[in-house]
């Protein structure tokens, strides 16, 4: 629509409403003829000889109108009869009546007063969206659905600005874009005579411009009192009320239109599936957009929270979205869930990873689009479509005020150059290939490469650049994993490719040889296998007919959980600090009955997930679960695990008090002493670093990268078991893991919010030679909320040597460390003094007691359970006057039960404590100080405090 087509007030042509003006058509010339001679009204003879002639029947309106528009045609017909003359003897014409009509028209400063008296409640963006784009879509005679996908689209090119790219929504390429142009052009003309007009009237005085940065105050307003310009009043008065000025309305419109094609296509990229036969409607989805933000809150950037938390989460499509597209499905049933669903992840994942995941996402970007592009699904893969919405709804979530520290961030590291720990590889790859032994390489030359690949130091495997799967073209890079040891691929892929399928076992079943405690079997182990080069994943249907291994777990209520192992696994435990656990193997009949209770909670090995959300006592996730699916790529390549497993053999040690058969690789922090003056130690791996490099059959680095990708993998899933247990989160506490955790991470190559402590790596024999895990507890793991969880990741291996079948298990074991939050947090070693005070006062209350109760009951009540209490006439008790008048009939005993559970036989440890504790620590005890100082009426206690 341009200028030449704006109609002037009034117009009815094609019935489309003008600005303040009812549309009006001409039913009655419709429906008689132009010959035809209107009906006479009666004379004043006829009036008084009560003889009358019947009106002419009103005419029927054009279905054309609306009801409403129907009722006022009706109404105006009627009201014009009624006004006219007596005397007139001729009834109203179609013109005539269209002429009253265009002069009873509401002025434009009425319809402005009409506006200023309504009520204006809190701005809505979801809503405001909604309707500028059903109005901005009426305009222009599309649908709204349509106008979404066929108008304009995402555009992406190369630039100096913040972040290297800029984005832009332009109209698309097609046979209609002249026309629409056009149309935007006139639209844009329409706009500004509509703020010329509006910001002109009477009706809305007291106009200011938008969001003014300077406080409103008094200011000078003209109005016209008359026909000419002398005739005007001024006076001073504070504006209230806003209007937009320039092409700030325009802006404003097509910000509206812009979020609302984001939150389609979003929903496109979770929901619609990427199988043949998926089913998607274009349509639902934007009814379901509509939907979605009806909890939402009424700022942009409430409209955006969601959507960034998704973009963040969701990484990559294939591994993120669709491994979790049960989850998803059920999201999509109830719209009301979304909202929520993506704050959650805005809010648990922490700011260090945000700026590491925008950071790649805009790096990525800028790499995969050179030139300009388009977001259009024909041309461009979903990879590289869902990278750049993501993109899109980052620039714009990064403008809210409280991110600027993080958007400032961000810039600063996309200055910075860059090179991904897969350039690096594949460089010294490519490097090797030119040479010509890369056809056959050998330990040095893979040691020289990854050396040469590893040149800077202190690197951290990039997770987001090895998962987005997008190269310098528009498909996925895909190398082959048999002569690449540095590929860092999808780790899970690559290991289910080695996977083979042994013929079923038919030996009779016999028990599977122990190892005992002599040293010619113990020495035996590192002799068993020595070339680990055809190490590969177990099959299932392998496993069973071979060996049975069970975890198990004895909480304290009673009840054992018994948890078969499969092929791939990743499970998380609480408390096993105090809940004794084991391992136990055999033959694939084997049960480990004789080692559990009659409370069994059993997990088969076919069971791809099971998540505790009552007791949260135990979870796993298997192959094939979503987090496996989603997770599994950060695992190292099969190449890099037939190294760690060498390496663990080689360099690792025994633990007599556990197993016997197995190698055990410890690298933490804390460590089992304090020599640094009772200080725990940053870190300690038992020389295993220092081995690694003085033997020249390993790349330290290599090693512990691959121990770092393992570690990252597990945090990655018991981090995401956690929130759908509904439990607390793992390591919450920022000051300790910036103490001691992250000094682990860098060791190990990882981001430094991965927040374990402590990672043992396990290689033991399950078949021919079982290694039993004997009953223990991990006295050395914490026992504070956060820190409580154990995380371990179990591969099982076949090897083939000489026919001989050999069942091997890999464990990469995650936890935390008691002693760190004995040092951090003091309170256990220095109250305990109070703690043997509280146990002499309960002695002697509960000497009492059992003398009162001595000789008539078996059941005596104690100070935390008096469900036994009963007061008898056979008893010592004392009747005292409580008030006047009121007595009472108590059994008293030398130490009252207040004066144990107070607080106040804590007070003199604490004042002695006020030099070492912290500032929240403090905090902390002053609410129980307090009431302590409450109950004895203020005797300065609260100030020794």
């Amino acid at each position: 629509m341009d200028s030449s087509t704006i109609e002037p007030a009034g117009s009815i042509a094609n019935n489309r409403p003008s600005d303040g003006v009812i549309p009006i058509v001409n039913p009655i010339a419709q429906q008689q003829s132009a010959k035809r001679r209107p009906s006479k009204l009666p004379t004043n003879r006829q009036k008084k000889s009560k003889v009358t002639t019947p009106i002419e029947p009103m005419p029927v309106p054009s279905p054309a109108l609306n009801h409403d528009h129907q009722f006022i045609l009706n109404k105006y017909k009627h009201l014009i009869q009624q006004a006219r003359e007596s005397t007139s003897d001729i009834s109203p014409t179609t013109d005539e009546l269209l002429a009253i009509i265009r002069q009873w028209e509401p002025k434009r400063d009425i319809i402005c007063l009409y506006v200023r008296w309504a009520r204006q409640l809190p701005k809505n963006f979801a809503l405001d969206s909604i309707a500028t784009l059903l109005c901005l879509a009426d305009q222009c005679n599309y649908t709204p659905l349509n106008f979404l996908k066929k108008v304009k689209t995402l555009n992406v090119s190369r630039s100096t600005t913040s972040y290297g790219i800029s984005f832009s929504f332009d109209l698309k390429p097609t046979k209609d874009g002249d026309a629409l142009s056009r149309q935007f052009l006139g639209l844009s003309v329409t706009l500004a005579l509509l703020q010329a007009n509006i910001t002109n009237s009477n009706g809305i005085l007291g106009k200011n411009k938008m969001r003014s940065k300077t406080p409103r105050s008094n200011q000078a307003m003209t109005v016209g009192l008359g026909e000419t310009n002398e005739d005007q009043a001024t006076f001073d008065a504070t504006p209230q009320i806003e209007f937009h000025t320039g092409q700030a309305l325009t802006n404003r419109m097509w910000r509206c239109i812009i979020h609302r094609w984001i939150s389609l296509y979003i929903l496109e990229h979770l929901f619609r599936s990427q199988g043949p036969s998926s089913y998607w409607n274009h349509q639902d989805a934007l009814v379901y957009s509509f939907q979605m933000f009806a909890n939402a809150g009424r700022s942009r950037y409430d409209y955006l929270a969601p959507l960034a938390g998704l973009c963040l989460h969701y990484v990559d499509p294939k591994h993120d979205i669709e491994s979790n597209r049960e989850q998803l499905n059920l999201i999509w049933k109830h719209p009301e869930k979304l909202v929520p669903f993506g704050n959650t992840f805005l809010t648990t994942i922490t700011d260090k990873e945000k700026v590491s995941i925008i950071t790649s996402t805009f790096r990525g970007l800028a790499r995969v689009c050179p030139q300009k592009c388009s977001y259009d699904p024909r041309h461009q893969p979903v990879e590289k479509r869902w990278l750049m919405l993501r993109a899109f709804v980052f620039h714009y979530w990064l403008h809210q005020t409280k991110n600027q520290n993080m958007r400032d961030q961000i810039i600063h590291n996309l200055k910075i150059p860059h090179h991904s720990t897969i350039d690096r590889l594949q460089k010294s790859q490519n490097d090797n290939v030119k040479s010509p032994s890369a056809s056959t390489p050998t330990v040095n030359t893979r040691q020289e490469a990854a050396v040469s690949a590893s040149s800077t130091k202190n690197k951290c495997f990039d997770v987001e650049a090895s998962s987005t799967g997008i190269g310098d073209g528009t498909t996925t890079t895909k190398t082959s994993t048999n002569n690449n040891p540095y590929d860092l691929g999808n780790g899970l892929e690559t290991l289910l490719s080695t996977r083979t399928l042994l013929p079923t076992n038919e030996e009779p079943l016999i028990d599977i040889p122990r190892p005992t405690t002599t040293n010619h079997l113990i020495n035996r182990q590192p002799n068993a296998i020595c070339n680990f080069d055809d190490l590969s994943l177990i099959h299932p249907q392998t496993m069973r007919d071979y060996v049975s291994s069970y975890l198990l777990v004895h909480t304290e209520d009673g009840e054992d959980i018994v948890s078969k192992l499969s092929p791939l696994e990743v499970y998380s435990a609480d408390n096993l600090y105090s809940r004794r656990h084991g391992r136990f193997t055999g033959d694939k009949s084997f049960y480990p009955s004789n080692n559990i209770g009659d409370i069994v909670h059993s997990v088969g090995a076919d069971a791809k997930c099971y998540i505790d959300k009552h007791a949260r006592y135990f979870h796993i996730a298997r192959e094939g679960s979503s987090y496996l699916m989603q997770h599994g790529r950060l695992l190292p390549n099969i190449n890099l695990l037939q190294s760690l497993c060498k390496a663990v053999v080689v360099h690792g040690r025994h633990d007599a008090t556990r197993s016997n058969g197995q190698f055990r690789v410890n690298i933490g922090c804390g460590g089992q002493d304090r020599r640094n003056g009772g200080v725990p130690c940053q870190l300690h791996d038992s020389g295993f670093r220092k081995h690694l490099e003085a033997d020249p059959q390993f790349d330290s680095e290599l090693i512990r990268r691959s121990i770092g990708q393992c570690t990252t993998m597990i945090w990655r899933v018991c981090q995401d078991m956690q929130m759908d247990a509904n439990d607390s989160p793992m390591a919450p506490d920022i000051v300790r893991t910036q103490m001691y955790s992250s000094h682990l991470a860098k060791y190990l190559m990882m981001k430094e919010e991965i927040g374990f402590e402590d990672v043992t790596i396990v290689f033991s024999h399950l078949h021919p030679i079982a290694n039993n895990v004997a009953y223990h507890v991990d006295s050395m793991n914490d026992s504070v909320a956060g820190y409580t969880r154990t995380c371990c990741l179990s591969i099982t291996f076949l090897l083939l040597d000489n026919e001989i079948v050999n069942i091997v298990q890999l464990q990469v074991i995650a936890n935390f460390r008691r002693v760190i939050r004995e040092y951090l947090v003091p309170f256990k070693k220095a109250l305990s003094p109070a703690t043997e005070s509280a146990k002499r006062y309960l002695y002697r209350w509960q000497r009492n007691i059992n003398r009162i109760y001595a000789g008539t009951t078996r059941r005596v009540p104690t100070p935390f359970d008096r469900s036994n209490f009963f007061l008898d006439d056979c008893l010592s008790y004392e009747t005292i006057q409580i008030h006047e008048g009121i007595t009472g009939e108590y059994l008293l005993t030398e130490i009252g039960v207040s004066r144990v559970m107070s607080f106040s036989m804590y007070i003199h440890h604490l004042t002695k404590l006020k030099t070492r504790l912290r500032c929240d620590e403090v905090d902390f005890l002053l609410c129980p100080a307090n009431l302590v100082a409450c109950q004895q009426k203020g005797n300065g206690i609260l100030h020794s405090c």
